[in-house]
């Protein structure tokens, strides 16, 4: 592990894949008022997921990873920064996607294990507000595909040639996918 990485870990947050292939249809058909909403929904899902990222304890310890003493963790978590991509208008633009960015202090180590538990909710907390939101503001109808909410009156064609353009935000800082 580089001395970077151990001071900053990159969280990315892509919507379902019927979220991504409806946006791409939306550009294509100019349709902007739609895409505006869409974005809306991801930067207050992103918001969502950072809240819950904070709420779920991404602390910082003073003591070392490993080492035979318990954490001491410090007194604020860690400072966790937003960053938003896309919407992919281009094909090798990244689509929509968002990084939370967790950053320690320096002599800081972050707790790896509790960060790893606290993924699932978090990832979830993103996917159910944007989606929650996309069934508000546009009407959209969601079902369950393979586990994961997913919008409805998309063909599960798209699904098979679907694939996200790689995205790092931060050069020589460890992402979780």
């Amino acid at each position: 592990m580089t001395q970077t990485e151990n001071v900053a870990v990159d969280i990315l947050l892509e919507p379902a894949a019927s979220v991504s292939i409806y946006l791409q249809a939306l550009l294509s058909a100019g349709r902007r008022y739609e895409v505006g909403v869409l974005q809306q929904r991801h930067r207050r899902a992103s918001e969502d997921a950072r809240s819950a990222l904070e709420h779920a304890g991404v602390w910082s310890s003073a003591t070392q990873v490993g080492a035979l003493a318990p954490y001491r963790y410090d007194d604020q978590p860690a400072e966790i920064d937003v960053v938003e991509h896309g919407p992919g208008e281009a094909k090798r633009e990244p689509g929509l996607h968002a990084h939370l960015v967790v950053r320690l202090l320096d002599g800081t180590h972050l707790d790896r294990p509790a960060l790893e538990r606290s993924l699932p909710f978090v990832r979830g907390r993103y996917e159910r507000s944007l989606t929650d939101g996309l069934v508000s503001d546009l009407g959209l109808a969601v079902r369950e595909l393979d586990g994961t909410l997913q919008l409805a009156g998309i063909p599960d064609d798209p699904f098979a040639s679907f694939a996200p353009t790689a995205c790092r935000v931060q050069v020589g800082v460890r992402q979780v996918r």
